[in-house]
């Protein structure tokens, strides 16, 4: 029997973050805004950053890659990223094959994911990742910003 998907924010484990990320596309103004905000076993913000860019893409290809880039940037271990794009998901756990270019930046990500120990990804319902979601809503308002860290607390990243 599988598991439905939290309605509503769970914290990690202790010594885990959890990393959720959404995307909003303002196809009026032909942007779109990725929210990733990581929260630890506490259920503290270690860090919030929004990044924005130009163009309208599909949601589930704007919401993948980013939270792992910034991870990896980071250095952490030991996360839990959650997505509320159930394809994105499926499509690295279920390691799809294919020449699409959602599939080429599936393939990227797995390779990127390989580099975290002791980490997961996962589905989530909306409701669940709504943090993210509302914050990658309101960004159009910080939208002359490319990059924006809302605040990061350096300790607790060098420590995990």
């Amino acid at each position: 029997m599988q598991q439905k998907p939290p309605s509503s924010w769970t914290k990690p484990p202790p010594g885990f973050l959890k990393i959720n990320i959404d995307v909003a596309v303002f196809i009026d103004e032909n942007k779109f805004s990725v929210d990733i905000c990581i929260r630890d076993a506490l259920d503290h913000f270690v860090s919030v950053k929004l990044l924005h860019f130009e163009g309208s893409p599909e949601p589930r290809e704007a919401e993948v890659l980013q939270g792992l880039l910034w991870a990896h940037e980071l250095g952490l271990q030991n996360i839990m990223f959650e997505l509320d794009c159930k394809s994105a998901v499926d499509g690295i756990c279920e390691r799809s094959t294919g020449n699409s270019d959602f599939n080429v930046l599936l393939a990227q990500c797995r390779s990127l994911f390989s580099n975290f120990s002791n980490s997961m990804v996962s589905f989530i319902r909306r409701s669940a990742n709504i943090v993210a979601h509302c914050s990658a809503r309101a960004s159009i308002s910080y939208a002359r910003i490319q990059s924006l860290i809302i605040f990061q607390i350096e300790s607790f990243i060098k420590m995990s």
